[in-house]
């Protein structure tokens, strides 16, 4: 029972964090193209705008703000549906969460932003070894 819950409590960051990879990339997916407009939408695109400019300098393959909120929501939709995976104790679920971690540091590496990044990328690797170890069959 008491494996049972941690196994759930370690799944809920995971679904609520996709969510709103999915949601809130999506929604400035819809400022940038124009589908809708609101300020705070705009504030948020000329931020990542200005981050972009600053990160692809340095990275191996340079992206438009577009191109990387795509990826962001393709990252969300991965991660999204390997929790639902893990949730349902599904080997599948797994399989999409080794997805998520490489695009995850495939992001990294790209824009060699080797920071915070890389600490919850560890703690990630080290929830789903424990999430892997805890599954029933």
């Amino acid at each position: 029972m008491a494996k049972n819950i941690i196994y759930y409590i370690l799944c809920s960051p995971f679904l609520i964090y996709a969510s709103i990879r999915i949601f809130g990339n999506f929604a400035l997916f819809g400022q940038i193209t124009g589908w809708f407009k609101s300020e705070a939408g705009a504030l948020i695109i000329s931020k990542t705008t200005e981050g972009m400019g600053k990160l692809n300098p340095q990275a191996f393959i340079k992206i438009s703000p577009e191109a990387y909120l795509t990826y962001v929501a393709i990252v969300g939709v991965t991660m999204a549906v390997g929790t639902v995976g893990i949730l349902l104790k599904q080997n599948w679920g797994f399989y999409f969460m080794t997805a998520y971690c490489l695009l995850f540091i495939a992001g990294i590496v790209n824009f060699k932003a080797f920071n915070f990044k890389v600490v919850i990328f560890a703690f990630l690797v080290v929830a789903l070894f424990v999430l892997y170890l805890l599954r029933e069959q």
